[in-house]
């Protein structure tokens, strides 16, 4: 019998995952088939990389294949952006630790590198300051990073990396099946009306949200963090982010996770090239507002190929009192890891339908922390687009949807859960989880379901 290696810290838990990537089939096919091309994939992942873990999120554990096994299965197709959609066009960041170091790296910039900045970010909350330069085309910004990085290391520097909306809508329905909250084991605001401490700041970094939209929220503040002309993303995946989180009880038994919080929302999502996405100038941009609000928990569902700035803010962040929840990605199973959720520290969710089956365009990896629902979860739309019963909404499937739900969980566990070190706050999410799949954390459902009853009943018995 195998013997399961130690926890390591959850610092390392990005250390393996270009390697260590899981199969499974493109389209949703029974779940013996996708175990079958994960269980494969990580036994010959096995051979080629080290492990990675967590001590608060424990060593996912090998598959046991017996001799004998016999199956099929087909390559499944990655939904990551191409390479001229993962970065800014001509976009570099430069992160200095200073404002002294800053402005000498910014003369610089202009006397020896022919640069001066398109924009610049001084960081109180997470301290430096942060510049983007604009260059004619990423060819152009790709060498004077790599000259920067060999004449000035101890700049941080690299391309801009974009980020998306990890979700996805269907057609019009009504006649709803709700499923999530019962799923979580979570007691419904309805029941609970102040069911989040009124003093609990939660944030949000996404696209826009209608200002009219109604939210369970004790406060809500609202703030574009957009660069003078950029054109906002339409605020559809916004609002239904906000009503997963905080949305009022419905008359057909929606409501959101839930309510009474005070709600800090960044909007950073953008038009560009007609697609809606945001970039890591901007994330930062939002990160650093929400700091300075002092905010408890932040929701970000949306990730992308990250790079080495906005890595270096993530590292600051790791000892921050905040806990950070993100999408872990919808590119597939056998896709490169999606950030901010795969760096250290970051409670990576993953989403699963109404019988704990994995989304068939969820990526896998050592990185996932956790599961929660996030297939054809249905959300009211929002008001004035309704039928008259205030029944009609949109089925919505993606791990933007399943973490805006782990957020509004947590949002209403028990109070002694915020005033916990971050690292106990992520082991006590992890052994309170429902374990899916292999026994054990696996880089398919991380440590499994979340929890939040079992997770509340941990905290009233201590």
């Amino acid at each position: 019998m195998p013997v399961d290696p130690p926890h390591t810290s959850l610092e390392t838990k990005d250390t393996v995952l270009a390697t260590r990537t899981l199969l499974a089939p493109a389209t949703r096919q029974p779940f013996r088939w996708a175990r079958c091309a994960a269980a494969l994939s990580c036994l010959l992942a096995s051979m080629v990389c080290s492990a990675a873990g967590s001590e608060d999120f424990p060593e996912p554990k090998r598959p046991r294949v017996g001799l004998g096994l016999s199956f099929s299965f087909t390559l499944p197709t990655s939904n990551e952006p191409t390479a001229e959609l993962a970065h800014e066009p001509g976009d570099l960041l430069v992160l200095w630790d200073t404002p002294q170091e800053a402005d000498t790296g910014l003369e610089l910039m202009a006397s020896r590198y022919g640069q001066r900045p398109q924009q610049v970010l001084p960081l109180v909350a997470l301290v430096g300051v942060v510049a983007r330069f604009q260059l004619r085309d990423t060819p152009s910004a790709l060498a004077l990073r790599d000259r920067i990085r060999a004449e000035q290391p101890s700049w941080v520097t690299d391309l801009n990396a974009r980020s998306t909306l990890q979700g996805e809508a269907s057609p019009a329905s009504a006649a709803p099946r709700l499923f999530a909250l019962q799923q979580l084991q979570l007691a419904t605001p309805a029941a609970l009306p102040t069911a989040a401490p009124s003093a609990l700041k939660l944030g949000v970094i996404d696209a826009a949200l209608d200002p009219a939209l109604p939210l369970a929220v004790s406060q809500k503040t609202l703030r574009s963090l957009l660069a003078v002309g950029e054109v906002p993303a339409p605020i559809d995946h916004g609002n239904t982010i906000a009503q997963l989180i905080a949305g009022v009880p419905q008359a057909g038994g929606f409501s959101g996770a839930a309510a009474g919080m005070q709600l800090y929302w960044a909007g950073t999502v953008r038009l560009a090239g007609g697609r809606a996405s945001s970039h890591s100038f901007n994330t930062i941009a939002a990160l650093e507002w929400l700091m300075t609000e002092r905010v408890n928990l932040i929701n970000l569902s949306l990730g992308g190929p990250g790079d080495a700035v906005l890595e270096a803010i993530f590292i600051r962040l790791r000892d921050k009192p905040v806990l950070l929840v993100a999408a872990a990605g919808n590119n597939g199973p056998a896709a490169p890891p999606v950030y901010p959720a795969a760096y250290p520290g970051v409670l990576a969710v993953t989403a699963i339908d109404a019988d704990t089956q994995p989304y068939a365009r969820a990526n896998y990896g050592a990185y996932i922390s956790i599961a929660a629902p996030g297939v054809d979860v249905w959300v009211p739309a929002r008001p004035g687009l309704q039928g008259a019963d205030g029944g009609t909404g949109q089925y919505q499937s993606g791990t933007s949807f399943a973490t805006a739900l782990v957020t509004g969980a947590l949002a209403s566990a028990d109070t002694s859960l915020w005033r916990q070190p971050k690292a106990q706050q992520l082991e006590g999410l992890c052994h309170t989880t429902k374990d899916l799949g292999l026994p054990g954390r696996d880089a398919v459902f991380g440590c499994g379901l979340l929890n939040i009853g079992a997770l509340d009943t941990q905290h009233a018995a201590r």
